[in-house]
């Protein structure tokens, strides 16, 4: 139903879109953000490591 009023020009819809949306993690996810910033320090370290063995299996 509220999608239907968006899809309408501005002037008709009874509902106007925000022209930004602003997101914020939960307290789960910031307790997560010490293990993602390890797992990105990992893959540039080994990404040369896991392009290598990428071609070997290609060729």
């Amino acid at each position: 139903m509220v999608t239907k009023q968006f899809r309408g020009s501005p002037d008709e819809a009874d509902l106007r879109r925000a022209d930004s949306v602003e997101y914020t993690l939960t307290e789960p996810g910031r307790g997560l953000r010490v293990t993602v910033a390890e797992m990105c320090g990992w893959t540039q370290r080994y990404l040369s490591h896991m392009e290598t063995a990428r071609r070997r299996f290609d060729d």
